[in-house]
Order: C-alpha cells, then structure tokens, then sequence
C-alpha cells in the first residue's frame, strides 16, 4: 500500500514547488512596483496640484494609507511581528510617498529621492523574503517526502522502542481495514516474550482493544514472531449458517464452523490419516456452545459413512430435537447413556480387530465401518454417577478406532472430569468464560499469544478461540464466532439429508448387541416427547421437519428406553417416617406377669433337625435356561463382562451346584457365546446363540 501512495504524493510535492521562471516573474514584479508608484504620484500631481481642494484631496490620501495600513496589520496576524511590521510599514510608506508626490512634482527633488534611495531598499528587503520563504518552503517538503518515504518496517520499530522494546523491527504482511499482521524480527535485545508482555502498551499505543494485540512465537525460530493487531471489533454481529459445506464428503472434509475476526471461514477436522480427534467444548451458561455444536452437527448429518448419536439428558429435546432426523441416536435417559458408554469399550474392540485384520492403522474412508460421532452434551452431569474409568478407557482408546467423543461442559476442572481423561482431548473449542476462572484448557502458548475467552462471559454467544489439529498457534490465538442457525434451516437440513445418511455399519451393529434396539428412532423419540409435554396440542410436524426414517428400531411399549429402572422407582415411592422405623414389638399379651427370675416350662422332648432342607435340583435344560436368560438380562443392561458372581443367587437357590455353572460357562465359551478373558471373567457374544442342542446332557 505503501509503494502505491508514495509516487503520488511525490507527484503532488512537485507540482506545488514553483519553477525558475516563475521564481524571476515574482522577483520582476516587485521591482516593477517602483515604476508603478511613480506613475501614480505624477498622474495625481497632474490632476490634484492645481486644484482648489487640494488640502482635502491630500487629507484624503492620508486617511486612505492610514486605514491600508492599519487593515494590513490586522489581516497579517497569523505571520510573526517581524512579518507583519514589515508588510504593514510597506504599505504606510507607499501612501506616505504618494501623499508627497500629490502636492509636489514626483520629479523634483527630495521626492525622487524618496521614491529611489527608500524604495529600492523597501523592495530589495522584499526580494530576500521572498527567497528566504522558498528557501524554507523547499527544506519543508523536503522533510515531508523523507517522510513519507519511511517504510512500514521503520515506522514498527519506532514504535516498539517507544515502548521499551529495543532491537525489534515489524515488516506488514497483510494490511486490511479491520486488521494488521505481520513479522516481528528481534535481533537478540528483546524476545518475543518480551513483546508478549508489552502487549497491553501496544494496544494501549495503537488504541485498539487490548485483546485485539497478539504476539506469537515462531516455534522454528526463537528470533521471529508474528504479530496481529484487530483495528476493531468485527465479531459484534454473527454470520447466518450457509448449510452445509462438503454434502455428501467424508468426515476427513474440514468442517467449517464459522468466522474469524480477520474475515476468514474458520474450520475444524473431526478425523484424519492420524484417527479421529476428541473435542472438549467449555464455556458458561449462555456463551453458544450448542449452537455452535448444532453448526456442526449438521454439517457432519450431510456427510456419508457418518454415524451420529448425542446424549442430552439435561436440557432432552430442546437443544437438538430439530435434528432429530439426521441423527442416529437422540438419548435422553441416563441410565441408557451410562449403558452406551459402558458398551463402547466392546464395540472398539470389534473395530479394530476389524480395521486391524484389512491393514489399516486407523479408520478410513471406505473402510466399511461407518465412522462414530458421539456428542455428550452436559458431560459433567451426565458422568458424574459413572465410574470415571469408563470414560476414561474410551478416549484413549477410540480414536483409531474411529470414534471422535465431543464433551460440552461449563468448567473442565479436575473434579468435573479426571486429568487423565482430559489429556486426550486434543481439541479445544474454549466459549466466553466467567472473569474470575481459572480453569481454561486452551494451550499455554494460545493464552500467552493474548487469547482471552474471559473477555466475552456471556455478552457475545458464540465467540470462542477454536484449539486443534491443524490449528497454528496463531489461528488458535484468533478469536471467531460461530455461525447461527436462523430459522428452521437446521430442520431442513435434516430433513433433506438425513434420508441420505448411511445406516450404521454391521460390525458396530453386532458390537453393541441388543443395547442398539433399546436405543428409540430419535425421530420418533422427539416426537413422543413433545405429544407428551403438549398434551392434546397438534404435534404434526411440519413439512420442513418431516424426513424418512433413518433406520427403525422398535422399542417395547412396555419397558421403553428412557423409562426409569421399576425398582429404582418403587425405591424412590417408598417414604419412611418416625413411626415406620420403631423396631419395639408390641406385648401380645400384657396381662400375663413375667419376670427373668421365673421358672421356665420344659416343652417336653423335640427334636431339632440340622444341616439344609433338601431340595430338588433344577433340570439342565431348566438351569441352562436360566443361565441363558441371566446373560442376555445382563446384556441388554449394556454388560458385556460377567463373572460367576453374576449368578450368585441362582447358586444358593438350589438350582444346581457351584462346580455346575463354573462348566456351563466354559460350555458356551466353546460354543461361542461367551470369550474366556481370564481370570473368571467372561465376555458377551452380541447376538450369538446357544448352538448346542443337546439340552438333555448331563453336568
């Protein structure tokens, strides 16, 4: 920008310096004026001399000069005294001499004198002033232009040694209305540490937000820098969300998810050659986070090979039930949650002894297994009653596995969510935060670039700094704000292409057994829910939130998914009070005397049996039965390790004898219904039967 303005401005420099021959016209001129003043007193002298009015005519002439005089004075005060002295007493002599040469002759002596010997040093004094006044006026355009011709580098440097930085310079690399970035070169004096913490002094100088200065170090090499500087804040209003970008892609497609302060389309990736990628999404109540899911859900719901469940079971419904027709799962009942979290370790296991079996590393396009968004919303509810190595055990191992888990919680603190289970959550989406939190998990090198999520709280939903894979420091430094989601462009989008989306994958099908059908059609489940909190309200969707079924998975009417457990709920009807708990027997009969010191009776002869009542052992076919329905109970309860105290209570009921269930076990591990893990555990075959049909055998 610079190199373009510079050659004008010179230009016009140029064309205000006079040349040579009008520097000699203006140097004649004054000379001219000797010639001029005497023309005039001897056309006065000729008309006036004679004249009967001449004391009249020359008192004229004298109040005339005076008032030119006085005029000059004051129209000449913006030059200095001298200035004005000097041009004032020009004009009082030119009327004094014509006053003179009015009543006597111009030619006669001492008025020629005057005219000649006075003038000629009037007008000589004038021709000095004359040159010296260019003179200056060359020596000022000259310091203009060098100026002018001070690169944007120098300019930089100038204003970090203002600052107490020495030995920095600044070369621009983008100039735009809204924003400068450039590099910051440091010749050893100062560091870029050094500029970080005169950051705030920048902003200060520059009179921009102190956010808006940020400072980020060149990892590859310690005497460079880049630095940013937002003129003004651009993330007051928000960018409607366009629909998504990359309709039927794959979830290796960058996913963009809004705007950022310099302009640019801000993206993230979900999944890459290295595996998927786990997200943490942190910020207060208020600050946009679902919002900023909801963007990119639906552009991940228009994407094949895509699998998408998301368990809400704070806020139900309201959040995503609009997208309900693009999702695969919609879970609203915890213990169905906590289920699905248990499952997964199986169902990772599944995967990648698949992917492990055809060679890949990690998930891949086109690799047969559909690739699994799992989005916790209100993680730190939702975990809080689960046993933090479940989780734990899932982030570690999902992500070659093709399974990205996106958690949405207020404060990531370390008794929210285990340190070890934050540490594999490479991706940070950080919302506005409350001023006086400490917990932030963007990066030290982001926050110390000048990244400030505690500068939004809740005032501006949807502002966020974006942490991730192939996110730079700097990126990650830049603030952005979500795209919103206008109407019912979200319904729309999930009506249109979530008929498209591509039912899940067999194997992961399998992995999950008999927990997948408990999980209801989110369709259908949005719609059950919203008929039950309007009541007798037409619930009919609309046209724009209709869409096919994903895939239907009936769920029994009379044990639904997000029903509560019967017995929990008979627990919680059960209400004890003062009078429930006295444990005093009362006196069957109380006039009857009694006392320690009386005799006791004999009862006579009795004989006491001892050792168990003999009971009849259960049929195999009886006992394997109930073997059978044990396992599949507690597989549709999301288990898939058991052990022998698993059948605890058929043991002791008599059914058949300890040694008994030990060999039915290893029975249906050779059949393949059960794996032998070691140790007295057992896993659970989804689906798999009982093909031994000789039921008739005995133990």
């Amino acid at each position: 920008m610079a190199r373009n303005t510079q050659p004008q401005m010179f230009g016009e420099g140029r064309q205000d310096r006079p040349s040579i021959g009008e520097l000699l016209l203006r140097h004649a001129l004054l000379w001219l004026s000797l010639p001029v003043l005497l023309l005039a007193g001897f056309l006065a002298h000729q008309f006036w001399a004679d004249s009967p009015a001449l004391p009249l005519i020359t008192a004229a002439i004298a109040v005339c000069a005076g008032g030119m005089a006085a005029t000059t004075w004051i129209v000449s005060s913006r030059y200095a005294t001298p200035g004005r002295l000097h041009v004032t007493g020009t004009v009082a002599l030119a009327g004094l001499w014509l006053l003179a040469a009015t009543v006597s002759s111009p030619l006669d002596s001492p008025v020629a004198e005057m005219l000649w010997l006075p003038g000629c040093a009037v007008v000589g004094s004038w021709n000095v002033r004359l040159a010296l006044g260019q003179a200056a006026t060359l020596n000022k355009q000259g310091k203009n232009t060098n100026t002018e011709q001070k690169t944007p580098s120098q300019h930089g440097k100038q204003l970090l040694d203002s600052l107490g930085v020495k030995g920095a310079g600044f070369t621009p690399t983008e100039v735009e209305p809204s924003r400068v970035a450039g590099e910051l070169e440091m010749d050893g004096s100062s560091t870029a540490e050094d500029v970080q913490k005169r950051g705030h002094h920048l902003a200060a100088a520059l009179g921009v937000p102190k956010t808006g200065v940020r400072i980020t170090p060149d990892e590859s090499n310690a005497g460079k820098a880049e630095l940013s500087v937002a003129l003004h804040d651009v993330l007051g209003s928000s960018t409607p969300w366009p629909g998504p970008a990359h309709p039927g892609g794959t979830p290796f497609d960058p996913i963009p998810v809004g705007m950022y302060e310099t302009g640019k389309i801000a993206s993230k990736v979900v999944a890459d050659e290295a595996g998927a990628k786990h997200e943490i999404q942190q910020g207060i109540t208020g600050s946009g986070k679902s919002e900023g899911t909801g963007v990119e859900l639906g552009e991940l719901m228009a994407r094949r090979e895509t699998a998408i469940i998301v368990i809400d079971t704070v806020k139900g419904i309201q959040s995503f039930g609009e997208a309900a027709a693009g999702l695969h799962g919609l879970i609203t009942d915890v213990q169905l949650g906590h289920q699905i979290i248990k499952r997964l370790k199986h169902v990772i296991k599944a995967r990648t002894d698949y992917l492990g079996a055809r060679g890949y590393k990690a998930w891949a396009p086109g690799c047969g297994l559909s690739f699994l968004v799992l989005q916790i919303e209100e993680a730190s509810i939702f975990l809080e009653d689960l046993d933090p190595d479940e989780i734990k055990a899932v982030a570690k191992a999902a992500r070659s596995a093709g399974l990205a888990l996106k958690l949405s919680l207020q404060r990531p603190s370390h008794d929210e969510l285990d340190t070890t289970a934050r540490s594999q959550f490479g991706g940070v989406a950080c919302y506005g935060m409350a001023s006086d939190d400490p917990v932030c998990l963007l990066p030290d090198a982001v926050e110390d670039a000048g990244a400030d999520p505690r500068q939004w709280g809740d005032r501006q939903p949807g502002c966020l700094y974006l942490s991730g894979a192939g996110i730079s420091t700097a990126q990650a430094a830049t603030p952005l704000r979500t795209y919103v989601r206008q109407g019912t462009v979200m319904a729309q989008a999930a009506a249109r292409y979530g008929s498209q989306m591509d039912p899940i994958d067999a194997i992961t099908r399998k992995a999950f057994g008999q927990l997948w059908d408990r999980i209801p059609n989110p369709r259908a489940h949005v719609d059950a829910i919203a008929s039950d909190a309007l009541g007798d309200e037409d619930t009919t969707p609309t046209s724009e939130g209709t869409a096919p079924v994903i895939e239907q998975r009936d769920t029994p009417a009379d044990t639904p998914a997000d029903t509560p457990d019967d017995q929990q709920e008979d627990d919680e009807r059960i209400q004890l009070d003062a009078e429930d708990m006295n444990l005093q027997t009362p006196d069957p009969d109380p006039d009857v005397p009694g006392s320690i010191d009386d005799e006791i009776t004999p009862l006579g002869d009795v004989t006491i049996q001892f050792g168990q009542p003999e009971t009849t052992e259960a049929s195999p076919d009886e006992a394997r039965r109930a073997v059978a329905d044990r396992i599949a109970e507690l597989e549709a309860d999301g288990s898939y390790i058991i052990s022998a105290p698993d059948f605890k209570d058929l043991v002791t009921s008599g059914m058949r004898s300890r040694s008994w269930f030990r060999k039915e076990l290893l029975r249906l591990v050779d059949v393949g219904r059960l794996t032998d893990e070691g140790q007295g555990k057992f896993g659970i075959v989804p689906d798999a039967e009982d093909t031994d049909q000789d039921l008739d055998q005995a133990a």
